[in-house]
């Protein structure tokens, strides 16, 4: 298997190192070097770069039986989103790590909370639109999982400056989400802790590798939970909260 690696960020450095964790061999693809003749060398393809570049990357391995693990979101482009659905791939992967989660039950009323301690502190006169792709992405994610078909109803924006809280309704049931950037790291969904010792990246890697996946199911879900995200994402710039 040749394997090559489009972004070494510090994303990019953890998926490098969860392949060689496996044993496998990778090359790093650079800014410097030449992507369109690159790209013939490679059989298996990780896009880790900032996601402001991924549909570019993923436009030019359009219509190719080449295996393309890609890190979310596809964009956060609308237009981009709607060209993703025309573009033919057969062995396309979103990373969806929310699917390894363990079983969670739902409630009548769900609150889920996260905290990550960030190095680099936000500007807090701009809106937090970078924690809908961080951390809601993922629990959009799961809803979709659990709940298959979901519509959001009834979404309000509590905060969306300094941290972002939000609730909706999906049904009858529920959701307050709060995420915050200057505490240290912990997840909680409904008082169960969600991060353990379990490798949850390592193991989604292996299944991509080992073709434990349905493209057409993935791709479906990643452009699903953009679309969620894009109407939050607008109530959001419409919000003075």
């Amino acid at each position: 298997m040749k394997i090559g690696v489009i972004g070494s960020g510090n994303w990019g450095k953890k998926i490098i190192k969860k392949l060689r964790e496996l044993n496998h061999s990778v090359k790093i693809i650079s800014r410097r070097d030449n992507f369109k003749k690159e790209k013939d060398k490679f059989n298996t393809f990780f896009i880790v770069t900032d996601d402001k570049s991924h549909f570019k990357f993923l436009k030019l391995l359009k219509n190719t039986d080449k295996k393309i693990f890609c890190e979310k979101p596809i964009s956060r482009k609308k237009n981009e989103l709607e060209q993703m659905k025309k573009l033919k791939f057969k062995n396309i992967f979103i990373s969806d790590i929310s699917n390894y989660y363990p079983n969670l039950n739902l409630k009548n009323k769900n609150f889920i909370y996260r905290s990550k301690l960030d190095v680099n502190k936000s500007n807090k006169s701009k809106k937090r639109f970078d924690l809908l792709y961080r951390f809601l992405y993922h629990d959009i994610g799961y809803l979709i999982k659990k709940i298959r078909n979901i519509d959001i109803d009834k979404l309000k924006i509590i905060n969306s400056k300094e941290y972002l809280e939000l609730n909706f309704y999906i049904k009858d049931r529920f959701f307050n989400f709060k995420y915050v950037t200057n505490k240290k790291k912990i997840y909680i969904f409904n008082n169960k802790k969600i991060y353990s010792n379990r490798d949850n990246l390592k193991i989604m890697i292996k299944d991509f590798l080992k073709n434990k996946f349905n493209t057409k199911k993935n791709l479906e879900k990643s452009l699903k939970i953009s679309k969620i995200l894009e109407i939050i994402k607008l109530k959001m710039e419409k919000s003075s909260k």
